[in-house]
């Protein structure tokens, strides 16, 4: 599965723990994270990025708070995640869930 035009992965996700988001690529696939936002239901959390298992970020919100990332020049990778990774999202707060959407792409 390899693309050079974006894709779309929806976020909706709700409890405490870790959901994958975008599937690994296979074997060489890159996943290039281009633009993300969600909002965070019900209570304060720590969102948490990572790629595969390795954390990328922490974010710590308040309830019904939102966040977006966009990434204006794609050829700079800001959030590029390693080679054959699945791009997941963790939650640290069993009472809120996540909504929201990432534009991606897949490349070697």
């Amino acid at each position: 599965m390899k693309f050079d035009t974006r894709a779309r992965a929806r976020i909706n996700v709700g409890g405490a723990g870790t959901f994958e988001i975008i599937a690994s690529p296979g074997a060489d696939g890159l996943i290039e994270i281009d633009h993300i936002n969600f909002v965070v239901t019900s209570a304060a959390n720590t969102i948490t990025m990572y790629d595969r298992v390795t954390e990328i970020v922490d974010y710590p919100l308040t309830a019904n708070s939102s966040f977006v990332f966009d990434n204006v020049n794609p050829s700079l990778n800001t959030l590029a995640l390693s080679s054959n990774s699945a791009f997941v999202m963790g939650i640290s707060n069993a009472g809120s869930s996540l909504k929201g959407f990432v534009l991606y792409r897949v490349t070697n």
